[in-house]
């Protein structure tokens, strides 16, 4: 999964207002939602538990992936709104089909208004999805309903990774770019679980 934080340039900084929605975020986070849980539906969502589970791993390793970056970017001061990437949903909506071998999730992105962040600012904002990736994945392997929670344990252990590591506009490059030891540290750990999970 491929999720960035695109900055452009605003000549204000807002104050502190977490959780803050605007003009069609919402609209354009439920249909990446439901984008990526396409492409897994099949052939998880045939049955009502598998339904469930395509459900779970879609709100845990997309959802809260994306209102991660969000949340921490307007604590820090920014404005920061979810965007949906036309090239991204079309192509996470082409990997929807089952006999697509190769699954492309990246349907949109968080994107932050600002003058010349910093790179705290940038490592703190692309740090934020992956490890709350990283915590959920370990959260939901003590959950006691393994069957529901299978799918998200692997797809949030994936997520964080693979959006570790420190290529383009992965979260990982703006990671590395503030803190080496932070993201040697992240990446590594991100590792040792998605070998654990059983990929």
């Amino acid at each position: 999964m491929r999720t960035t934080s695109v900055i452009t340039y605003r000549p204000r900084r807002v104050r502190r207002k977490v959780g803050v929605f605007y003009p069609g975020e919402v609209r354009d986070l439920g249909i990446a939602f439901l984008a990526v849980f396409a492409v897994f539906a099949y052939p998880w969502a045939l049955t009502l538990k598998g339904a469930f589970a395509v459900f779970a791993a879609s709100v845990t390793a997309f959802l809260f992936h994306e209102l991660a970056h969000k949340i921490v970017a307007q604590y820090l001061g920014y404005t920061a709104k979810f965007r949906l990437s036309g090239t991204g949903l079309a192509l996470t909506l082409l990997s929807a089909i089952p006999q697509m071998p190769i699954k492309i999730v990246m349907p949109g992105y968080v994107e932050i208004f600002s003058y010349y962040p910093s790179r705290r600012t940038m490592g703190l904002v692309a740090l934020a999805g992956p490890l709350t990736n990283f915590v959920v994945c370990l959260a939901l392997m003590l959950f006691p309903f393994p069957v529901l929670t299978a799918l998200a344990v692997k797809l949030n252990a994936l997520v964080a990774f693979f959006n570790l590591i420190p290529l383009g506009e992965l979260d990982g490059r703006k990671v590395m770019d503030w803190s080496w030891p932070l993201w040697l540290a992240m990446i590594s750990a991100s590792l040792i679980l998605f070998y654990l999970v059983g990929f």
